[in-house]
């Protein structure tokens, strides 16, 4: 009979310690959870500070404010010439969307595209004498180049 009590006692002791192991190691897992948890909370928030506190530098580099000034009104120029030139082909309420890229050595190339439906109702030579009128109206600024895409 002592035998079977041993038994009996080192089996309850062995489920008692299983389950302790499986105690310990759900910490450890429950731990190491937390940790990625809150590391990637801190990733998060690293990011969107720097969102916040970061922005882009982009006209500074290429000339002065003054400068800008005045390259934004001969935009608007163009862009009140090129629309009196749609208006005379009977294309006024046409979409007009003026493009520039400003190259690193202060070059401007623009690109003008023209939205209107007539467009494509116009026959070819109708078509061509509205690009060469919009080529020959040209950008006041003779170092800038202008590109025109029509589109219907």
């Amino acid at each position: 009979m002592m035998m079977r009590k041993m038994e009996l006692y080192s089996k309850e002791e062995e489920r008692r310690r299983s389950r302790n192991a499986a105690r310990r190691h759900h910490n450890v897992s429950d731990k190491k959870g937390r940790v990625a948890d809150a590391l990637i909370l801190l990733l998060f928030v690293v990011i969107c500070l720097l969102c916040i506190t970061l922005h882009v530098q982009g006209n500074e580099m290429y000339g002065s404010g003054c400068e800008e000034a005045a390259y934004e009104e001969l935009e608007k120029e163009y862009r009140d010439e090129v629309r009196g030139l749609l208006d005379r082909y009977g294309l006024d309420n046409s979409g007009m969307n003026l493009t520039r890229i400003t190259q690193p050595d202060g070059m401007r190339e623009y690109r003008l595209e023209i939205h209107h439906a007539l467009i494509g109702h116009m026959s070819g030579t109708e078509r061509q004498s509205l690009r060469e009128g919009l080529e020959i109206l040209g950008f006041p600024d003779e170092k800038s180049i202008v590109c025109v895409k029509l589109s219907f």
